[in-house]
């Protein structure tokens, strides 16, 4: 799982993602799954905030990393704003059932308040974070659901990420540039 505690920048123009959660010495008889417990509560994903994960039944899969990524990015862009304030410190301490509801609960509220950005929240990071929210309920959350309409790739989940990144970088490019993953 993704922390805001495992990125790393140096220099001020040059970062990395550092995450050993799943860093364990392995012999070629013996592989990880992809089925291991890690991950700070308040930044793991839907998918492994239940039980099918915790008896080992999920996998973990990339576009995890890429919603634990959202999850950092609400805390660091909503911890100073008093609305949203109280409601991220309750994930540190409640359950994985609670934390489940309560995120989805969350997309939901914020994406209705879309238009009113706090006061005291980077402009920024607001306008980055709605529209990877959208793309959490839409192509993440709708997973879950039964339906008859078929289920996009891990692949494509992964580029339709980077055309919302792409497309919301406001940063200074000459010192933090964007760059797809080939």
């Amino acid at each position: 799982v993704i922390e805001f505690s495992g990125s790393m920048v140096f220099h001020g123009d040059k970062g990395i993602l550092n995450d050993f959660d799943l860093v364990t010495a392995t012999s070629s008889e013996d592989r990880q799954t992809g089925g291991e417990r890690t991950g700070n509560v308040p930044y793991m994903v839907l998918a492994l905030l239940t039980k099918e994960y915790f008896d080992r039944k999920v996998t973990r899969q990339y576009r995890h990393d890429l919603e634990s990524f959202i999850w950092v990015l609400a805390h660091v862009t909503l911890l100073k704003y008093e609305k949203y304030l109280e409601r991220l410190q309750v994930w540190d301490t409640a359950t994985y059932d609670q934390v489940r509801k309560d995120k989805k609960d969350f997309v939901d509220r914020i994406l209705e308040d879309r238009k009113n950005i706090p006061d005291n929240v980077d402009k920024k990071q607001w306008d980055m974070l709605v529209p990877l929210l959208e793309w959490l309920l839409e192509s993440v959350m709708q997973r879950a659901k039964p339906n008859t309409l078929p289920k996009p790739s891990e692949f494509d989940l992964l580029r339709y990420f980077e055309d919302i990144v792409e497309a919301n970088w406001t940063w200074d490019s000459t010192k933090f540039k964007f760059q797809r993953l080939p």
